[in-house]
């Protein structure tokens, strides 16, 4: 399975705007462990990786950024779009904007062993 966009539930009102994401909806996995990635140089990258096992869901809370895989470049740039990265899918997170906030939503804790660098 390549990776997918998803559009997050916007709920509107005057006192601003709620975007839901949740584990069983939105997210097809249980939700096992949070990150995010702040304050990276737009000269620098992150990732260069698959995961054996973990799903990960990411989202540019703020700023932007782009997703290389070796399907498509997918590009990041609303907290209300997030991109949902199945395992086996090798990704590299490049081109961030100085403002970009990048949360990741993974299905499994972190393990060093997970990882495929191939």
């Amino acid at each position: 399975m390549r990776p997918e966009y998803i559009r997050l539930p916007q709920y509107i009102d005057s006192r601003g705007v709620l975007v839901v994401c949740e584990s069983g909806a939105e997210i097809d996995f249980p939700i096992a462990r949070a990150f995010w990635i702040v304050h990276t140089p737009a000269s620098e990258w992150r990732g260069g990786h698959a995961h054996k096992e973990c799903h990960q869901f990411l989202i540019a809370l703020h700023g932007s950024l782009h997703v290389v895989s070796a399907h498509s470049v997918y590009f990041l740039n609303s907290p209300f779009i997030g991109l949902c990265v199945p395992p086996l899918n090798n990704i590299k997170l490049t081109h961030f904007t100085p403002d970009t906030v990048l949360l990741a939503l993974c299905s499994h804790p972190h393990d060093k062993d997970d990882y495929i660098y191939d």
